[in-house]
């Protein structure tokens, strides 16, 4: 959802569900929802939220990705064959000067 799909939107809006583009449908699913604000300080921030839509409705999924810096590179691999289908958690753990953080990351395997 950007300018380009709501080339009005001015302030807060509330998307009604329905496809914004000609001849094209909403379809159950998993969708990643991001949001980019312009703030004062003139840098953009960005915001992620998951959903997934069942029989037309939508409701909030556990996040499937976290927020680190720039210029290091995080990644996790593992083997998909013969994995059941279903929500896969991870749970990540760093800790720097005493301080400590855990965050439990989900992903779908459809």
């Amino acid at each position: 959802m950007g300018r380009e799909q709501f080339p009005c939107a001015k302030a807060a809006f509330r998307w009604n569900g329905r496809a914004n583009r000609k001849g094209q449908k909403v379809r159950d699913g998993s969708f990643m929802v991001r949001f980019r604000v312009k703030v004062s300080s003139g840098l953009i921030d960005n915001r992620r939220i998951d959903q997934v839509r069942k029989r037309g409705r939508f409701s909030k999924r556990p996040p499937h990705a976290v927020t680190r810096r720039g210029d290091r590179t995080h990644r996790l691999r593992f083997s998909q064959k013969g994995g059941r289908r279903g929500d896969y958690k991870v749970t990540v753990r760093a800790g720097r000067n005493g301080r400590s953080m855990q965050r439990t990351l989900t992903a779908r395997k459809l």
